[in-house]
């Protein structure tokens, strides 16, 4: 017995990739306009990071008045993702570990995140901010939404940056 042929696409969907790119664009804008607005709003330093990609996280825990290193954890699955791309093909027993790795990083990533977005809504009195913070740590693209209501949101009272814990 002998399978039939896949059939192969010799042509590019440019279409499909020009829509990707270009939601992606507009996406990264919009949380770059917000994540600048939020450093203005908490007087936070150095508001150009919002427009580098990875270095933007830096700016989200400095406004949410976290440690700095948490941004190195935020942006290690990409960086495991890097890792196992630029090793290809990995050998089982070490791909197995990196899976594991990035899929833990991810979650991890996911757990500050929402911790970032929950000190900033509590810091600006909104009811129901461990809820700002699932959304925007686990419920993507909602998260974006509730980081532009934190970003251009009223705020009862003046705003100083959060303070870890």
């Amino acid at each position: 017995y002998t399978p039939p042929p896949i059939p192969v696409k010799d042509e590019i969907e440019w279409e499909k990739i020009g829509f990707g790119l270009g939601f992606a664009s507009v996406f990264f804008i919009y949380l770059a306009l917000a994540l600048r607005a939020l450093a203005k709003k908490y007087g936070t330093p150095r508001r150009w990071r919002a427009w580098i990609p990875l270095l933007n996280w830096s700016l989200f825990v400095d406004i949410a008045g976290k440690p700095r290193w948490w941004a190195w954890f935020i942006v290690a699955p990409l960086l495991f993702l890097i890792i196992l791309k630029s090793f290809a093909p990995v050998p089982m027993p070490w791909a197995a570990i990196l899976a594991i790795l990035i899929i833990g990083s991810f979650i991890f990533q996911q757990i500050l995140v929402a911790l970032c977005t929950f000190a900033l809504a509590k810091s600006q009195g909104k009811a129901f901010a461990t809820l700002y913070g699932l959304f925007m740590g686990f419920g993507q693209p909602v998260g974006a939404i509730m980081l532009g209501i934190l970003a251009w949101g009223k705020t009862p009272a003046p705003l100083s940056t959060p303070q870890s814990s």
